[in-house]
């Protein structure tokens, strides 16, 4: 098949690349970075060009006229700034679509939307399912709910649509894990609340949602509109998830400080305050962050995905955060 990726540099976009190139498909990998599409070596024709409104109907008529999927995982997913979240998730989605509907009446539309759509658990260590419905509590969510809903109602009726719901992705040469990974090796373990070790979440596994995404398009059992949440059946705790970190970074203590979430919202505003001023913030603690570490857990079921489209999940925590863990040092290696 001829398949465009967007997002090809980001974490789930290159994986998914090298491995549908893999399995001998052609692949058009859309980036706005020249520079970091050479260094990560992205297999694919680039499609040079961003998610601005003026940007998207240029690199689509690049796209051959026969093009037969396209899997969308280009995303704001951090930011200091609410409107950043919308016009990519939202307008950038609502344009791409707008432009590919101009040239293909038959396509298939994989957007790799989030567990943020759905919301938190309703009440303690509740587990959620497709049929829960929309409940985003920031920014982000919304952002990718109204993104879901433009593939939902704008697309043509001839498209067959899939969205996919992840929740927090794991494996190896993942930045946004990496910040966790540097906290701990100072020695510090700092959980959101009083109950913060114990909150419960769903994880996969960047292999297994690679794979289980290409199960969804190949899948005879499906709608031709449908959503699937793609997560590993067995949730973890934030404290699993340290422990995990410490065990492969072979540290033997570890301090752990409950900060309040009161606290974490000042600090986040002030690192927003920072970023009004100039400064390049690295720290990824933002008011919509804060306002996810806030809840009492993110917890789906995958039940759906086992029973349409054959899903399997193998990579257990442990293995993704030890090949996490080995990603980090190796670049930490290899740039001093």
């Amino acid at each position: 098949m001829k398949i465009l990726v967007t997002g090809a540099t980001g974490f789930v976009g290159k994986n998914l690349c090298k491995h549908l190139i893999q399995e001998g498909h052609q692949i058009f990998a859309q980036a706005r970075n020249l520079e970091k599409f050479n260094k990560l070596k992205i297999p694919g024709t680039l499609i040079e060009g961003d998610f601005s409104i003026s940007s998207i109907p240029l690199w689509v008529k690049k796209l051959p006229d026969d093009l037969d999927l396209i899997i969308h995982t280009a995303a704001v997913v951090h930011s200091f700034r609410a409107k950043d979240y919308y016009e990519t998730n939202f307008d950038g989605t609502n344009v791409l679509v707008r432009e590919l509907s101009f040239r293909y009446k038959k396509l298939t539309f994989v957007l790799i939307s989030s567990l943020a759509v759905s919301g938190p658990a309703r009440k303690h260590r509740e587990v959620l399912n497709e049929k829960d419905g929309y409940g985003p509590i920031n920014d982000y969510g919304q952002s990718k709910f109204l993104a879901e809903l433009v593939i939902r109602d704008n697309t043509p009726k001839t498209w067959q649509n899939i969205i996919l719901r992840p929740p927090i992705i794991v494996g190896a040469e993942d930045d946004a894990f990496f910040e966790l990974i540097e906290m701990i090796e100072k020695g510090l373990a700092i959980y959101p609340g009083k109950e913060g070790n114990s909150k419960l979440y769903s994880f996969v596994a960047i292999e297994d949602l690679v794979e289980n995404t290409i199960k969804a398009i190949t899948s005879k059992n499906r709608l031709p509109f449908d959503i699937y949440f793609i997560a590993n059946p067995t949730p973890v705790t934030f404290e699993k998830i340290v422990t995990e970190i410490q065990k492969n970074l072979s540290m033997v203590r570890l301090k752990a400080i409950h900060i309040p979430i009161i606290i974490l919202h000042l600090f986040a505003l002030i690192l927003f305050l920072l970023n009004r001023l100039g400064m390049k913030i690295k720290i990824r603690i933002t008011n919509d962050k804060v306002t996810e570490l806030a809840q009492s857990g993110w917890v789906c079921s995958p039940q759906k995905s086992q029973t349409d489209l054959n899903a399997t999940y193998k990579i257990s925590i442990e293995e993704s955060i030890k090949s996490t863990v080995n990603s980090y040092l190796q670049i930490r290696r290899n740039n001093t």
